[in-house]
């Protein structure tokens, strides 16, 4: 991924374009203000990818804003303004939290509950480490 992200950096300076790329692991954003910058630098990037063949997602491409927007695990470019007319969406989605265009800021509702699942993994770790120290024949346990 390294590869990449060093090409869209070239691709961004060949450009003059004011973009920002963000990349944790296998998420991946783009913003900029200019719509065929950021366009012509995704496609940079996705041929990059085709290139260095990992999988990924076909990004899909949001023509009205509804639910099914976030049915897609891969997104293609679309407007993030404020505006509400074709194409435009209120929300960006980056590592499991999403923003609204006008700043608010939530984790999405799969990242909680994988976050509830592994607090509750770790609860029963520890109480049945604690139920086998208590349980062991000196009878003592240390905190």
């Amino acid at each position: 991924m390294d590869v990449a992200d060093k090409f869209v950096v070239v691709e961004r300076e060949r450009l003059g374009a004011d973009i920002h790329y963000f990349r944790f692991r296998d998420d991946m954003l783009l913003i900029s203000p200019n719509q065929t910058h950021c366009q012509t630098v995704f496609n940079a990037y996705l041929k990059k990818l085709t290139e260095l063949k990992p999988a990924f997602h076909k990004p899909e491409e949001t023509k009205y804003y509804s639910k099914a927007h976030w049915k897609n695990k891969s997104k293609a470019s679309y407007c993030w303004s404020g505006q509400r007319w074709f194409g435009c969406v209120p929300w960006v989605q980056f590592v499991g939290y999403q923003m609204r265009d006008d700043g608010l800021v939530r984790p999405r509702k799969e990242a909680v509950a994988k976050q509830c699942i592994k607090l509750v993994e770790t609860a029963n770790t520890l109480k049945f480490g604690l139920i086998v120290a208590s349980q062991r024949k000196t009878g003592h346990g240390y905190r």
